[in-house]
């Protein structure tokens, strides 16, 4: 049943969320700062320094990427490179629809 595996997936998410800020040391306040330095340049695929000039090398290849571009097209292949992972949402959704754990984990690997 999809709202079983919903529910579980959104309890685990809330214990990992749990269990990591009381890794940084329980202050939500300072948990959030940690997620947004950690996940943004990933969802973005840029890391900003602090006078808000672009970084150069880091783990993923996209920096390469947007470093070879004109300023004025990076905000739209930054919604571009976003956006791919979007258009297999349909397509999965239609094949796995039987499955919906492997259609979760699917759409996760996806982003």
């Amino acid at each position: 049943d999809w709202k079983t595996v919903l529910g579980l997936y959104v309890f685990y998410l809330a214990c990992l969320h749990l269990l990591a800020s009381s890794l940084v040391g329980g202050d939500w306040n300072e948990y959030g700062k940690v997620v947004l330095q950690s996940t943004l340049p990933n969802i973005a695929f840029l890391e900003q320094d602090g006078s808000g000039s672009y970084s150069g090398p880091n783990m993923g290849l996209h920096w390469y990427f947007f470093v070879q571009m004109f300023d004025r097209f990076r905000p739209y292949f930054v919604v571009f490179i976003n956006g791919v992972p979007s258009m297999f949402l349909i397509p999965l959704m239609i094949r796995l629809h039987r499955y919906p754990s492997a259609f979760v984990a699917s759409v996760q690997l996806l982003w």
